[in-house]
């Protein structure tokens, strides 16, 4: 049989497809020859940022008894039996949400001021009126980040003569009342010392030079810093704070303290001007975040939020086992004098009704007599 030789590209190209032929799609296939395989569950997703909540993946038996002995590797003097013994009838695998917003808000106060007027430039009111606190300008603040600064508010400077000291710069020294000299410290006064000496501070006279002084009798003004002139003004007060509100959705009456130590998943978080409460498929989840965005918008009145409203919402898995119960009413712990875990004891024995058996400290435990047992 001769060999067929297939056409070159060049052929094929110059033929072309016959205008009369069918195209055939050898890859079809037709409705009911080819079965579609089942896609996955569409996820729970938060509509106002489109980040899916992620499923929990549910823990065995094996690997919550697994991390409750490392849990109780922090617990040196409280065993571990119970772990191994006890039976557990159901795993509850379920998430809080931990919701956070803050607001970074601005505050602005004025209050008169004055210093010594050493010959500075003057900023008065003949250079135009002076602008309101918040048409102040102010540098741009470092956001989340709560500091404060002072400045002069423009055209409220004025200079007068010092009320104090009338411009003379000096006033009567307030220790020696001008006189220069003091009662010796040494001798009170007396000249003598204890043998009957001349003072051999005073030198017999009873009394000393004045140290605030140095005998003049004289002292700078302190008003007006020993200028004779004081320069009054109004100054602007501009504090940046971060105010803080958090809410835990916890169904199950957990602490909250342990819920928030736990490294969640964030899955939402917005930086705005203006945030909007949360539109997603939780509840609860909404709520929180109106309640909020409301408490912040009506306890925040004397500041500008003028940096942006910040919201996190963490993902927070948590499981709770159910045990049998009863597993764990006929527990026995042994009692010795460490102080550090007394407190701690007493609560498992009023928890879980356990027996208790003292015995003396860091000795090793021995078994009690069973026939002691209640």
């Amino acid at each position: 049989m001769e060999k067929l030789k297939p056409p070159s590209y060049e052929e094929t190209i110059a033929a072309g497809p016959s205008p009369s032929s069918a195209r055939i799609n050898m890859a079809y296939m037709p409705e009911g020859v080819f079965q579609h395989l089942p896609t996955a569950p569409t996820v729970g997703v938060i509509e106002s940022v489109g980040a899916p909540v992620l499923s929990l993946v549910p823990l065995t038996d094996p690997e919550l008894r697994a991390a409750l002995y490392q849990h109780m590797k922090d617990f040196c003097c409280e065993g571990s039996k119970f772990i191994r013994d006890m039976t557990l009838t159901d795993i509850q695998n379920d998430c809080a949400f931990h919701y956070k917003l803050e607001s970074f808000g601005e505050k602005r106060d004025c209050t008169p001021r004055f210093t010594g007027y050493y010959g500075q430039s003057i900023d008065g009111p003949e250079n135009g009126a002076a602008p309101d606190k918040w048409n102040v300008p102010i540098g741009t603040p470092i956001k989340f980040v709560d500091h404060q600064i002072t400045t002069e508010v423009p055209h409220t400077a004025y200079v007068k003569e010092c009320a104090t000291c009338e411009g003379e710069k000096r006033i009567d020294c307030t220790s020696c009342w001008a006189r220069g000299r003091v009662t010796c410290c040494r001798c009170a006064g007396r000249g003598k010392d204890a043998e009957g000496f001349d003072c051999w501070i005073c030198r017999g006279s009873g009394n000393e030079e004045c140290v605030k002084c140095s005998g003049s009798g004289m002292i700078d003004c302190s008003f007006c810093e020993g200028y004779g002139k004081v320069k009054y003004y109004m100054q602007l007060i501009v504090t940046w704070k971060t105010h803080v509100d958090e809410i835990v959705s916890n169904r199950y009456n957990l602490p909250e303290e342990l819920i928030l130590e736990v490294s969640g998943q964030e899955i939402f978080t917005k930086q705005a001007n203006q945030v909007e409460p949360l539109n997603t498929a939780h509840v609860t989840l909404n709520e929180a975040s109106a309640v909020l965005i409301e408490k912040h918008h009506s306890s925040i009145k004397n500041e500008a939020i003028l940096a942006q409203l910040r919201e996190e919402t963490q993902l927070l898995a948590h499981r709770e086992a159910i045990r049998r119960p009863g597993v764990l009413s006929d527990g026995v712990i042994f009692l010795h004098e460490n102080t550090h875990s007394a407190r701690k004891t007493q609560e498992l024995l009023q928890k879980f009704k356990w027996d208790a058996w003292s015995h003396s400290p860091y000795s090793p435990d021995s078994a009690p007599n069973l026939g002691s047992w209640k």
